[in-house]
């Protein structure tokens, strides 16, 4: 992705606050003296109502489900003036967050009620914010908070500007690769930020609600007390989401980095067996079966019965044998299968059967009479080979005293001439002499098409029949190129192969677990003879299907070479993971690919060295670097304007306000000596960068910067051999 051009700006005040204003207008022309106009103008604030497209980001997502217990939530808008547009010297809204025991609920239930702006009601033990009359058209979106919720939750006066900054985007040019990051789009916005992080409960999901609200009128007095005769407040509501922070079920942590240090890699094999019982060597060659990634399975036989055997898929712990015999590792170059019989590989030592490439055969085979297209190119394919064959066929068999076209071209005869030949023929034939000549007939082709020419007339040898059936019959590439765009592919086909068949056994990939491997092209080059062989059905087909597959030999397409399976929540809670990865070669990330709600599948051009997978950017993101709860206090690096960490502000636990553990409410008040403004000042950082960054006043650009938080990376690394 390119990198943007990110300017943090304190605020952005408007050129005219609203209110009233007379415009008055002088003019004077030599001696002569224009006489005065005037002028009354109305510059009014913004609504109380948000246009939808003025939101340009929120974080976390609406509807998002993760664990967000290190993140301040917050809201990005199109309008760079709108929080300061009501009130020049501080800003007039707030993100608030509030979970269901938080709001007093309307009488039917809801948590947001429309009412009419002219009348957002009274009584005794509500605060109702003031609207001036000249504003009271319309409605608006309202919430009331509970007593406790309004003194815990709503940020002090002092506060406010600390939580409010503007972002400016510049040269910056999205590429193809940015999947459309929006959050990076050039433009200037205003930010608003929550100062209550969204905690996770250990044992359930926490439902949380996120409500940008206006405080033109503010509840708190400078101390933060709320007025005693008050119950509750109402709150008028510009935009509001809704999201669920939820703890990891089964480890109780759901950070991304505790999750990642988490994951347990090895080789994709079940673990190891106890053969203590078993004599000789059989113990032994059991533990390199299952170590190599076979499995135990029943296979039925031919004949009806049923016996043990050995399944591995196509994806290996180790570099996988040539099965054909030849010495070396899989490669790129392509190995055609004959059938499903030929691929079965027996193990005479204990009389059973290997059957992991008859069984990629006969899946290819499945998966082709899925496809439509491909079963319907495969048999155009065969109709193309049977005419090239005919074609042949009969170029061959001309009558040997045919006169020659211009050029020296021979031609067929025509019909009736053909007809009469062949009762010339009828009459002389020796029924005997045929019988005996097919008896003899081989299928071994003449060391030459034609015998010399002897002069004028003379006889051509002739090859046998079945030399022509296995002759080339594909002249050109085309059908082998619609084939492929019909799905003959070995990596379409890879990628179509049933779950059960890549890992057969579940204690191959348990909880919390990356499983690398290696690919093994002669379990895919089964797959993909399998899918060739569907509709083949005489000698003919099944050598023009040998045919092709050689023709696709040739240039077979690129398989991985190697790859990942990951089983853990990361993948359940971070659906749209990057990976990366490195080698000694350069190693290109062919397939990601997720296979169920936990599982990820990465397939590599290469064997990696290293891979990393790095939290997906929603969006810019605020919070803390590490969780608070019982046994973490929590912690924030600080940057320098190049992002390089140059300290860390320890114990953001001892930031929150005092009060209930429940609101995990950071303080940003400049005035209290446990804010989070007063550590940042307090830092033993030198003079010129605490005043270049803006540290040393806290300024509401320079806590936006410290709280941005980076997308987390977790890498794994190969173990030295």
């Amino acid at each position: 992705m390119n990198s943007p051009a990110v300017t943090l700006h304190d605020s952005h005040s408007p050129a005219v606050s609203p209110g009233k204003y007379t415009v008055k207008l002088s003019q004077k022309v030599g001696d002569n003296t224009v006489p005065d106009a005037t002028q009354e103008v109305v510059v009014a604030g913004p609504g109380y109502t948000l246009d939808p497209t003025v939101v340009f980001a929120v974080y976390p997502p609406a509807g998002g489900k993760g664990d967000y217990s290190t993140t301040l939530p917050h809201i990005t808008l199109r309008s760079v003036v709108l929080p300061w547009a009501r009130k020049t010297d501080e800003p007039w809204l707030a993100l608030l967050l509030v979970q269901n025991d938080d709001v007093v609920a309307d009488p039917s239930g809801a948590v947001l009620v429309s009412r009419p702006l002219k009348d957002l009601g009274s009584g005794s033990s509500v605060w109702v914010p003031p609207v001036d009359a000249s504003e009271s058209g319309g409605t608006c979106m309202t919430v009331d908070l509970t007593r406790n919720a309004v003194e815990a939750l709503l940020p002090r006066r002092s506060e406010l500007r600390y939580l409010t900054h503007v972002r400016d985007v510049s040269a910056f040019a999205p590429s193809a690769d940015d999947n459309k990051n929006e959050h990076w789009e050039t433009g200037k916005y205003s930010v608003l930020v929550s100062s209550r992080l969204a905690t996770t409960e250990k044992t359930a999901p926490s439902q949380y609600t996120a409500l940008l609200v206006s405080l033109a009128s503010h509840p708190l007095d400078d101390k933060g007390t709320f007025p005693a005769q008050y119950t509750s407040a109402r709150f008028i509501v510009l935009h509001s989401w809704a999201f669920e922070s939820v703890r990891d079920q089964e480890t109780g942590s759901g950070t991304f980095g505790d999750l990642a240090s988490q994951v347990q890699t090895g080789p994709l094999a079940l673990p190891a067996v106890d053969t203590s019982g078993a004599g000789g060597s059989v113990g032994q060659d059991v533990k390199d079966r299952v170590s190599s990634g076979y499995v135990p399975i029943v296979h039925q036989l031919p004949t009806g019965e049923r016996d043990l055997a050995w399944y591995r898929g196509p994806f290996t712990p180790y570099p996988p044998r040539d099965p054909h015999g030849s010495s070396g590792t899989a490669g790129s170059g392509f190995k055609a299968w004959a059938s499903a019989d030929a691929a079965m590989v027996y193990l005479p030592a204990y009389g059973v059967f290997d059957v992991s490439y008859a069984a990629a055969y006969e899946l290819g085979r499945s998966l082709a009479w899925q496809n439509a297209d491909l079963t319907a190119s495969l048999a155009r394919f065969r109709a193309h080979a049977a005419r090239r064959a005919q074609a042949q066929t009969a170029s061959a068999y001309r009558a040997p005293a045919q006169p020659q076209a211009p050029g020296g071209t021979d031609v067929l005869p025509t019909a009736p001439e053909a007809r009469s030949r062949f009762e010339e023929l009828l009459k002389k034939l020796d029924t005997r002499q045929l019988t005996t000549d097919l008896k003899n007939l081989k299928g071994d082709p003449p060391q030459s098409a034609s015998a010399p020419s002897t002069g004028s007339g003379a006889a051509r040898g002739r090859p046998h029949l079945p030399y022509f059936l296995a002759a080339p019959v594909i002249a050109d590439p085309a059908p082998a190129a619609e084939l492929a765009d019909s799905g003959l592919d070995r990596n379409a086909l890879l990628v179509q192969v049933p779950w059960w068949y890549l890992v057969p056994d579940a204690g191959m990939l348990p909880p919390d677990s990356a499983r690398l491997f290696h690919v093994d092209s002669y379990w895919v080059d089964a797959l993909v003879s399998g899918a060739a062989s569907v509709g083949a059905s005489t000698s003919f087909d099944v050598q023009a299907t040998q045919q092709l597959l050689q023709a696709y030999a040739a240039e077979p397409a690129a398989l991985p070479s190697a790859g990942m399976l990951l089983r853990s929540s990361l993948v359940l809670h971070w659906p749209k993971l990057d990976v990366t990865a490195t080698g000694k070669q350069d190693v290109r990330i062919m397939t990601v690919r997720k296979v169920a709600a936990d599982i990820l599948l990465v397939l590599f051009s290469d064997l990696p060295e290293e891979i990393t997978i790095t939290e997906p950017e929603h969006a810019l993101q605020f919070g803390i670097d590490g969780a608070i709860d019982d046994s973490k206090h929590g912690q924030i690096g600080v940057r320098d304007s190049a992002g390089n960490a140059i300290g860390t502000l320890e114990d953001i636990a001892g930031t929150l306000r005092p009060g209930s553990p429940k609101w995990h409410v950071i303080s940003f008040d400049p005035t209290s000596s446990n804010s989070l403004t007063k550590k940042l000042q307090n830092m033993d950082l030198s003079a010129d960068v605490k005043e270049k960054m803006g540290y040393s006043q806290a300024a509401p650009a320079a806590m936006a910067y410290i709280l941005m938080n980076q997308p987390q990376k977790f890498t794994w690394k190969k173990k030295a051999s």
